[in-house]
């Protein structure tokens, strides 16, 4: 299809849904863009011009376009930390929302960690913009090949046989809830201060930037004051509000409101209702984040200063808590190739390498600001030559990545 055609439909999905495409979203878009017209036996340019009239043709494309993650307990350290440190701290009910919760995988692991806990009045709330996801999640089935990490205890007493697959026992399911959720438009499915746990794991870096801080300063004044907030391993709020702060928690990282931020309903000193942003932008700063965060600045920092033996401190250590950030591994291996460590920078160019091929690369392209990820590709390829390589000469008025502002991981 031409790139008119493509792009009309990507501008209604991301006006919608808010919809970030990258390179690799195109390809799945337009994928599915094709196979849609296809089923409606149209041509695509037909389809398109459709799309912009029919708001059923749109929610059928936002199914196709729909990525979820298929396995139950993915991350293990959150469920972890989720089940021995952040349940038993909680008093009272206890009500998570498991935002972009997919076909169901992620929304029952949470609902078995909460029925092996020791709270007895709880409740999950699932919401996707999927209208396909969320029947199938709704109805809490699974098939034979769709129980990986799900253990046979968990399983056992969890789960019921069925002729053709699984079925989540009916004890699960009265707690569980799944809506159509619209986390671009729509205010969040429970009451101001209720939710004390939210769950929104690889959604944020499939929507545009600033409906990103659009949502999160809605939580801020939506979720409970002493709230936790779980995103993706390569995601990050780092550059994208202050609002919340990172911390660890047992073997996890989880995110919490900063101090400065107000739940919902607070008066500011004019007796108008105020959020944690507007706090910020009257000059009141959150306490720095966790120590990842200011690690990443901290190299940062010392990379503009020239300091390279300290920004390779400070990627050594922040790789040290998190060894899937590629692009803490290839500024590593940038500073080490700096202060002549040749043999240490081609290992962290090799690791850097190695990362990107079993992680999701669609954050970590967004992350780059400024390169693309084909071009840190061949950068590693051409740094991994030989040890002891002199850094090849980009063209001219192309800044090298010493030069230019180093990358966070998403």
């Amino acid at each position: 299809m031409s790139d008119r055609t493509f792009r009309g439909a990507a501008d209604l999905l991301a006006r919608r849904i808010g919809l970030r495409i990258d390179s690799a979203m195109k390809l799945r878009l337009s994928r599915c863009i094709q196979e849609a017209a296809d089923a409606r036996d149209q041509p695509v340019e037909e389809y398109v011009a459709v799309l912009a009239r029919d708001p059923a043709a749109v929610q059928e494309l936002v199914d196709r376009a729909a990525f979820h993650q298929p396995e139950f307990f993915a991350n293990p350290n959150q469920f972890e930390a989720l089940a021995t440190e952040i349940l038993p701290s909680i008093q009272g009910p206890v009500t998570l929302w498991s935002a972009g919760c997919g076909t169901g995988f992620e929304l029952y692991s949470i609902a078995m960690v909460l029925a092996e806990s020791e709270h007895e009045d709880w409740r999950v709330i699932g919401t996707d913009v999927a209208t396909g996801v969320v029947t199938r999640a709704r109805a809490g089935r699974f098939s034979d090949g769709e129980l990986r990490g799900l253990s046979l205890a968990h399983r056992a007493r969890f789960l019921e046989r069925t002729d053709d697959g699984w079925q989540v026992v009916p004890e699960i399911l009265e707690r569980v809830e799944v809506l159509r959720h619209n986390l671009v438009s729509d205010e969040p499915p429970v009451s101001p201060g209720e939710c004390q746990i939210v769950f929104a794991r690889n959604v944020l870096s499939y929507i545009e930037r600033d409906d990103v801080t659009t949502f999160l300063r809605r939580l801020a004044r939506w979720m409970h004051p002493e709230g936790y907030l779980f995103l993706g391993d390569a995601e990050s709020l780092w550059h994208v509000t202050d609002a919340f702060a990172l911390q660890r928690v047992g073997s996890g990282f989880v995110y919490r409101l900063a101090p400065m931020v107000a739940p919902a309903g607070a008066l500011g000193d004019d007796g108008e209702e105020v959020s944690g942003v507007d706090l910020i932008g009257r000059g009141i700063r959150a306490r720095s984040p966790m120590a990842v965060a200011d690690l990443r600045a901290a190299g940062e920092a010392a990379v503009v200063a020239g300091d390279y033996q300290a920004a390779a401190d400070a990627f050594r250590t922040l790789l040290g808590r998190d060894r899937n950030q590629p692009t803490a591994h290839l500024h590593l291996g940038l500073a080490l190739e700096a202060v002549g460590e040749y043999s240490g920078a081609r290992r962290s160019f090799a690791a850097a390498r190695s990362c990107l091929e079993r992680v999701d690369l669609a954050p970590v392209e967004a992350a780059l600001e400024g390169f693309r990820l084909d071009e840190m590709v061949s950068l590693l390829e051409t740094k991994l030559r030989g040890p002891g390589e002199v850094p090849r000469t980009l063209p001219v008025g192309r800044r090298t990545p010493q030069q230019r502002p180093v990358p966070r991981d998403a």
